[in-house]
């Protein structure tokens, strides 16, 4: 009985002095809060950045680059060496036996992010005729493909989402010129949803971005 009577006189005298500390308490509380809040924004963003990651490769997928490059941006392969790759052993055929393999070069488009109006950039990624084959993840939700050898593209819905001027329809200022999109594109919510894609080779310009 002593130790319950103990029990309730310090419980007592705790709740007889919060009026005094009501203000010390308040800002531990709110302190708390905010660390509790910044800590769960900072893991649920690192989840998300995770999960497009992780949906963006896949096992029977790989990037060939440039020796000593750490990523694409910062890789150069000659034609032939891309005719190597494409020809070496254990890389896919598709059913006429032409290798699924896709050169392809990346570039930046100035854009107007619709958030805060402030400019952005956008990676525009050129490829070959077997890149779309090689990410079956990549559907066309509305429009239509970009025909090889237009000045056409086609733009993830994430970056139609995140940037102005990337619907159907109007044209992104790129090298040599404006380019038309023509569609958009889902990838399973993979990186690709925040690019706009295009065709690598157009007509007899060479290499258009």
């Amino acid at each position: 009985m002593n130790a319950i009577k103990q029990v309730g006189a310090v419980t007592a005298m705790g709740l007889k002095t919060i009026p005094t500390r009501l203000s010390a308490s308040l800002v531990i509380v709110l302190g708390m809060a905010c660390a509790v809040g910044a800590l769960i924004s900072i893991m649920s963003l690192s989840a998300g950045l995770m999960r497009t990651i992780e949906g963006t490769g896949r096992t029977d997928r790989a990037i060939v680059l440039a020796q000593g490059s750490l990523y694409e941006f910062g890789s150069s392969l000659s034609r032939a060496n891309v005719a190597t790759i494409a020809d070496a052993p254990g890389i896919k055929k598709d059913r006429n036996e032409k290798p699924v393999a896709s050169a392809e070069i990346l570039a930046y488009a100035s854009v107007v992010k619709k958030s805060n109006g402030l400019d952005g950039f956008v990676t525009v990624r050129g490829i070959g005729p077997e890149g779309m084959a090689l990410r079956p993840e990549m559907k066309l939700i509305s429009g239509r493909m970009f025909r090889p050898g237009r000045y056409e593209v086609i733009v993830g819905k994430s970056a139609v989402a995140q940037f102005v001027g990337l619907d159907a329809g109007k044209k992104v200022s790129l090298p040599q010129g404006d380019w038309t999109v023509t569609g958009i594109f889902e990838s399973e919510g993979s990186a690709r949803q925040s690019e706009v894609v295009a065709d690598a080779v157009c007509g007899h310009a060479g290499e258009c971005l």
